[in-house]
C-alpha cells in the first residue's frame, strides 16, 4: 500500500480506495476513485521514473566533467595534484550547513508522508517535535560558527510555527475550527510576531526580525476584517500597525521598522482621504478627519525624532564634547560642523554622516506625509460644510494655515553669505505639503480666474484662494532670501488677482471694479517711485498685473478708456522721468498717448481715417522729445513714434485723399528729424520719399498718367541732395551724387517715349538729354555725361527707327550682308589707329569724376 499524492493539490492522500484509502482527498476534497485515478497513478509512476533517470544522467555528466578538469590541472602542473583552495573551517561550514538542511528536509518529508496514517495526537506530536528541533538547532549552530545554517533553520522554524497554527485549526483542536478565521489569525500573527522578536534576540538572528516585523502588520488589519469595519476602520487599523512599527523602531533602532511605519501611515492616509472628501455633514467630517489627524501626529512625531537624531548624532560622533560646548545648538550648525570632519576623517565618520543624511531624507518624507495628512484633516471640515463653489477655497485656506504655521518656526535664509543647505526637515516638509495642496487648489481656480478677468464676473472663492496664495508666497519670500525675487513676483501677481476679482465677486458695478483695479495699479506705481532701492522685478509685477486688467476692462467704454489710458500714460511718464524701467515706460507712454488720441477721435465721431491724423500728430510730436532725451530712452520714444506713424498711414490707406495728406504731414515730420546731425541723411531721404509719395497719390487722384510729374520732384530733391553732398565732400564721385536723380528722371521718360506714338516728349527728352550731356562734358562728370549720352542715343534711335526700318525693308537682302562685310574690312585695315583712338578716349574718360 504505497502512499501517493493527490493529483489535484499534491497532498499525500494515502493508499488507494481498493486498499482501504480515502474516497476523497482530505485537503481539497477531490474524488480519488474511478478509472481516471488508475491512469493518473500510472502516469505519475512513469514521470517519477523519468525524473529519477534524469537525475542519474546529470550526476554522471558532472562526474565526467570533473575527470576532464582533473586531467587539465594535471597537465598544467606537470602531473602534480593541485592543492585544495578551501580552508578546513570553510569546508566544515559547508558540510554542516548541507547536513542541517538535509535533516530538516528529511523531517518534513517524514511528517508529510506519514501524515495521513497518524492521528491527531500523532500529528501534533510530530509537528511539535519537528518545530522544537528546528527552533533549537540555531543555538548549537551558532556555537559552531554556522551562521548561515542557523539563519536558514530559524526561518524554517518560524514557518513551521505558522504551519502548526494552521494544522491546529484544521484539525479542530480545542474547538479552533469554529472560531472566526480573521480573529484567529490576528491572534496567531500577533503572538508569532512577539515570539519571533524574542527568539531573534535569543538566537542573534538577522533574518527573523524582518519576519517578525512583517507579521506585526497583520493583526490590526485582521481584527478590522473580523469586525467588518468600513474604510475609516481600516484606516484606524493601519494607524495601529504604524504605531506598533514606530514603537519597534524606537526600541530596537531598526530602520526597516521606520520604513514600515511610514508606508503603513501613507496607506492609512490614502484610505482616510476619500472618506473625508465624501463627508457631507460636520459629524461625518469630524469622524473622517480623525484618522488623518492621528496620521499627521504620528508622522510629525517621527519626523521630529528623526530631525533630532539625524545630524546631531553625526556631529556628536565626529566632534568632541568640548568643541560642541561653544558651538550654537541646532541641526544646521551640527550638520555644518560634521560635514567637513566626515569628509576628512576615517571611514567610520563618513558612514556616520551618510547615516545622518539618510535620517534627514526620512525626516523630510515623514514631514511631507504628516503635512498632507494635516491639511486633509483641517480641510475636511470646510469641505463638508461649504458649498460646491467654496470647497476649494476652504481647502486652500487650510493649506495656507498649515504652511504659515510651518513658516513661523523656520530659520530665515540670508540673501548673501554662505548657503545654509539644511533647513529644518519638520517645518520644511510641512510647508512643502501645504504649498503643494495650495498649488493644486490654485490650478483648479485658474479657469474661474480667467473667466473673471474676461467677463468681470467672479465667484467669491477666486479672490480668497488668490489672497491665501499671495500671503503664503510673501511669507516664504521673507524666509527664503535667495529665492526672494521670484517668490515676491508670484505674491504680487496673486495679490493683484485677489484685488481685481474681489469687486466682481462682491457684485460691485463696472465703475467701482474698474476704479479698484486702477487704484491698485496707481498704488503700485507710487510704491515703485518711492522705493527705488527695492527689488525692481516684484515691483514691476505688482504694477503690470492690475494695470493690464484696468486697461483691458476700460476698452468697452469711451470715458473709461480716456481716463484710464491717460492716467497710465501719466504714470509711465513719471516712471520715465524717475529712471524706473525708463525704456519700456517711455515706449508705453508714447503708445498710450497714441491710443488716447485715436480713442478721443472715435469718441468725437470721427471716421478712423480721420482719427488717424490725431495719432500721426502724436507720432510727429515725439520727434523733438526724442531729440531732447537722447540715449536709450530717446530711441524708445523715437521708434514708438515711428510705429504710431506707420499705424496712422495704414489707417488712411483706403482713402487716397487722407493718405496723401497723411504722407505730406509725415514727410514734414521726417524733415524735422533731418535737423538732427545724426539723423540728417536718413531724415532727408525719408522726407523725400514721403513727400514724393504724397504728391504721387495726389497726381493719381487727378488722373495724371505722364511719368514726368511723378519723377521731376523726386529727381530735383535727389539732385539737390547730391549737390550738397559734393560740396561737403569734394572727393565724392558723380555717380553716388547724381546717378540716382538723373536715372529717376530720364529713364521713365525714355520708356514713355518709346511706348508713345506721337507728341513732343521725344523732342523734349532729346533736348534735356543733350543739355545733361553738355553739362557733364563741361564739368567733366561721368554720371551726367554717360546718362545723358545714353538717353540721347536711345531717343535718337527711337526717332530714326521707323525710317531705317522702312528703308532697310525696301533694299535687297544682300545689301545688309555686304555692308557688314565692308565695315569689318574697314575696321580691320584701320585697327591700329582705332585702337590708339580708343585708348585716348579711355584715358580721357578716366579723368572724369
Amino acid at each position: 500500500m504505497d502512499a501517493y499524492r493527490c493529483p489535484g493539490c499534491h497532498a499525500y492522500a494515502g493508499p488507494a480506495v481498493a486498499d482501504g484509502g480515502p474516497a476523497v482527498c482530505p485537503v481539497c476534497r477531490l474524488p480519488l476513485e474511478g478509472p481516471e485515478i488508475a491512469e493518473l497513478r500510472s502516469l505519475d509512476a512513469e514521470l517519477g521514473a523519468v525524473e529519477a533517470r534524469r537525475a542519474v544522467l546529470h550526476q554522471r555528466r558532472a562526474a565526467l566533467v570533473g575527470q576532464l578538469r582533473a586531467r587539465q590541472y594535471a597537465a598544467a602542473g606537470g602531473g602534480r595534484v593541485p592543492l585544495p583552495d578551501a580552508p578546513p573551517r570553510s569546508a566544515q561550514n559547508v558540510l554542516l550547513s548541507l547536513g542541517g538542511v538535509l535533516v530538516v528536509v528529511a523531517g518534513l518529508v517524514f511528517t508529510l508522508v506519514s501524515w495521513g496514517s497518524l492521528g491527531i495526537g500523532g500529528r501534533g506530536a510530530v509537528l511539535t517535535a519537528l518545530t522544537a528541533l528546528v527552533l533549537t538547532a540555531p543555538l548549537a549552530l551558532r556555537r559552531r560558527g554556522l551562521d548561515a545554517t542557523a539563519e536558514t533553520a530559524s526561518a524554517v522554524g518560524l514557518a513551521l510555527v505558522l504551519l502548526d497554527a494552521y494544522a491546529a485549526r484544521a484539525a479542530g483542536i480545542a474547538g479552533l475550527a469554529h472560531t472566526d478565521a480573521a480573529a484567529y489569525w490576528a491572534a496567531v500573527t500577533a503572538l508569532s510576531s512577539a515570539a519571533a522578536a524574542a527568539y531573534a534576540r535569543a538566537t542573534r538572528s538577522r533574518l527573523v526580525p524582518y519576519a517578525a516585523l512583517l507579521l506585526l502588520q497583520c493583526p490590526a488589519l485582521l481584527v478590522a476584517a473580523s469586525l467588518r469595519l468600513d474604510t475609516t476602520g481600516f484606516a484606524y487599523a493601519l494607524l495601529a500597525a504604524a504605531v506598533a512599527d514606530a514603537a519597534v523602531a524606537q526600541a530596537l533602532r531598526m530602520p526597516a521598522a521606520r520604513t514600515a511605519a511610514f508606508a503603513v501611515t501613507a496607506a492609512a492616509v490614502l484610505l482616510a482621504a476619500p472618506a473625508a472628501s465624501a463627508a457631507t455633514t460636520l459629524p461625518s467630517a469630524l469622524r473622517a478627519a480623525t484618522p488623518l489627524a492621528l496620521a499627521a501626529a504620528l508622522s510629525l512625531t517621527a519626523a521630529r525624532s528623526l530631525t533630532a537624531a539625524g545630524p546631531l548624532t553625526a556631529a556628536r560622533s565626529l566632534t568632541s564634547a568640548a568643541s560642541l560646548t561653544d558651538a550654537p545648538s541646532g541641526p544646521q550648525r551640527a550638520w555644518a560642523s560634521a560635514r567637513p570632519l566626515a569628509a576628512a576623517g576615517p571611514p567610520a565618520a563618513a558612514r556616520s554622516l551618510a547615516a545622518a543624511r539618510a535620517g534627514q531624507q526620512r525626516a523630510w518624507a515623514a514631514a511631507v506625509l504628516g503635512g498632507l495628512a494635516l491639511v486633509g484633516a483641517v480641510g475636511a471640515l470646510p469641505w463638508a460644510v461649504l458649498g460646491d463653489g467654496w470647497r476649494v477655497a476652504g481647502v486652500a485656506g487650510a493649506a495656507g494655515a498649515v504652511g504659515f504655521a510651518a513658516l513661523a518656526g523656520m530659520t530665515p535664509v540670508p540673501v548673501v553669505g554662505p548657503v545654509r543647505r539644511v533647513q529644518d526637515p519638520l517645518r520644511g516638509g510641512v510647508f512643502a505639503a501645504g504649498a503643494a495642496v495650495l498649488a493644486l487648489g490654485t490650478a483648479d481656480v485658474l479657469p474661474d480666474l480667467a473667466h473673471a478677468l474676461v467677463r468681470m464676473r467672479s465667484g467669491g472663492h477666486v479672490p480668497v484662494v488668490a489672497a491665501v496664495l499671495a500671503a503664503l508666497l510673501a511669507g516664504a519670500a521673507e524666509r527664503f532670501g535667495r529665492q526672494r525675487a521670484p517668490l515676491l513676483c508670484g505674491a504680487a501677481l496673486a495679490a493683484a488677482g485677489a484685488v481685481v476679482t474681489a469687486p466682481p465677486a462682491a457684485g460691485w458695478p463696472y465703475a467701482a471694479s474698474l476704479a479698484v483695479a486702477g487704484t491698485a495699479a496707481l498704488g503700485a506705481g507710487l510704491w515703485l517711485l518711492r522705493r527705488p532701492a527695492a527689488d525692481a522685478l516684484p515691483q514691476a509685477c505688482a504694477l503690470l498685473a492690475p494695470a493690464a486688467v484696468a486697461l483691458a476692462w476700460s476698452l468697452t467704454h469711451d470715458a473709461a478708456a480716456l481716463t484710464v489710458w491717460a492716467a497710465a500714460a501719466a504714470l509711465a511718464a513719471c516712471l520715465t522721468a524717475a529712471g524706473r524701467h525708463a525704456v519700456p515706460a517711455a515706449a508705453f507712454t508714447v503708445c498710450a498717448l497714441g491710443y488716447e488720441a485715436a480713442r478721443a477721435g472715435a469718441a468725437a465721431g470721427l471716421a478712423p481715417h480721420l482719427a488717424a491724423f490725431a495719432v500721426l500728430g502724436v507720432g510727429i510730436a515725439t520727434v523733438p522729445v526724442a531729440a531732447r532725451l537722447r540715449g536709450r530712452v530717446g530711441l524708445a520714444v523715437e521708434h514708438s513714434g515711428y510705429a504710431l506713424g506707420a499705424v496712422a498711414l495704414a489707417a488712411t490707406a483706403a482713402h487716397p485723399d487722407a493718405l496723401s495728406a497723411a504722407l505730406g504731414v509725415a514727410g514734414a515730420g521726417a524733415a524735422g528729424t533731418a535737423v538732427r546731425a545724426d539723423r540728417r541723411t536718413r531724415g532727408a531721404v525719408a522726407a523725400g520719399v514721403l513727400l514724393a509719395a504724397s504728391s504721387w497719390v495726389r497726381l493719381g487722384l487727378a488722373g495724371v498718367t505722364a511719368p514726368e510729374p511723378y519723377t521731376v520732384s523726386v529727381s530735383a530733391v535727389l539732385l539737390a541732395v547730391g549737390y550738397l553732398r559734393r560740396r561737403r565732400d569734394p572727393a565724392l564721385g558723380s555717380w553716388p551724387a547724381y546717378g540716382s536723380g538723373l536715372a529717376f528722371s530720364l529713364l521713365p521718360s525714355l520708356v514713355a517715349a518709346w511706348a508713345g506714338t506721337h507728341g513732343l516728349r521725344p523732342l523734349l527728352l532729346g533736348l534735356t538729354a543733350l543739355a545733361v550731356t553738355l553739362l557733364g562734358a563741361r564739368h567733366r562728370l561721368r554720371a551726367p555725361l554717360l546718362t545723358g549720352g545714353a538717353v540721347l542715343l536711345a531717343d535718337a534711335a527711337r526717332e530714326l527707327a521707323p525710317s531705317v526700318a522702312h528703308t532697310v525693308g525696301r533694299l535687297p537682302h544682300w545689301v545688309a550682308v555686304a555692308g557688314a562685310g565692308l565695315l569689318l574690312l574697314y575696321v580691320g585695315a584701320t585697327y591700329e589707329r582705332r585702337l590708339r583712338t580708343a585708348q585716348r578716349l579711355r584715358t580721357t574718360f578716366h579723368t572724369l569724376t
